[in-house]
């Protein structure tokens, strides 16, 4: 594995960025990389950095709720809206920093896209790292649960998976032993609120369908923002129920959820 000199690529970083975006995200975040002795294959898109970063000795690692970064990490982000190029971060110990230093960790207002995040192994870990597994829905976007790293029974060495409700790769919630067998209705169920709801939106009624699929067995944390983690729920337990598994709350979604 390339060695990489994790404070020589954060110092780069630290020092020439701006106070405001100028637009060179993916330039700014490579060259900051490339200080610390690596060199990655240049993509002419942000968002198409992930291989780039896991041929010089990254590797993807989980997301976590609330997200634990630590210096040095690297986020991806996938192409929303004007957005075409995506966004490239990396985090410096203090706060996230692109071609600018960043007010948090999302570079947009309204945006939540799709992302990845790396992080390169530290010098002392005596085993690294095992790459996250993706599971693909064959929709846009992806799950991935969460992952405890060394622990044999919730590594995906027997084809298990922590983080999707019951442990299992399956989708089926805990203590269910059907595809199709839900329980727990839910007394003074709310309205469907009259529009889709789908990934990138924020918002109570986000939180409401977060908190009923955690109250059906799904590992989540209502927050409010409609990301991967909550598409992927909303796909499982879309299949549980035999409906479209398009990761989209539409209204037969609603009514299976809250009726």
């Amino acid at each position: 594995m390339a060695k990489w000199n994790l404070d020589a690529a954060v110092q780069h970083l630290v020092v020439n960025a701006h106070s405001q975006p100028i637009r060179r995200c993916a330039q700014y975040v490579r060259e900051a990389i490339e200080a610390g002795g690596v060199t990655l294959v240049r993509r002419n898109s942000a968002k198409d950095y992930g291989p780039s970063l896991t041929a010089v000795g990254f590797l993807e690692v989980a997301e976590q709720a609330p997200l634990r970064e630590l210096k040095g990490d690297v986020v991806v982000m996938q192409a929303i809206g004007e957005h075409v190029h995506g966004h490239m971060q990396m985090y410096s110990g203090t706060q996230w920093i692109s071609d600018y230093k960043q007010n948090g960790f999302w570079p947009y207002i309204r945006s939540r896209p799709e992302y990845k995040l790396y992080r390169f192994p530290s010098p002392s870990t005596s085993t690294p790292l095992p790459p996250l597994p993706v599971f693909n829905y064959g929709v846009p976007g992806t799950y991935r649960p969460s992952i405890s790293y060394g622990s044999a029974p919730d590594d995906d060495s027997n084809g298990t998976i922590s983080g999707a409700p019951g442990g299992s790769s399956s989708g089926s919630p805990s203590g269910s032993s059907s595809g199709n067998t839900m329980s727990g209705s839910l007394a003074g169920a709310p309205a469907y609120p009259g529009t889709p709801i789908l990934q990138g939106m924020i918002g109570p009624n986000i939180e409401a369908v977060q908190t009923r699929l955690k109250q059906l067995g799904w590992t989540l944390v209502p927050d409010g923002i409609f990301g991967n983690y909550t598409k992927g729920a909303v796909v499982s337990f879309q299949r549980t129920v035999s409906l479209t598994d398009d990761g989209i709350v539409g209204p037969n979604t609603w009514n299976a959820l809250f009726n």
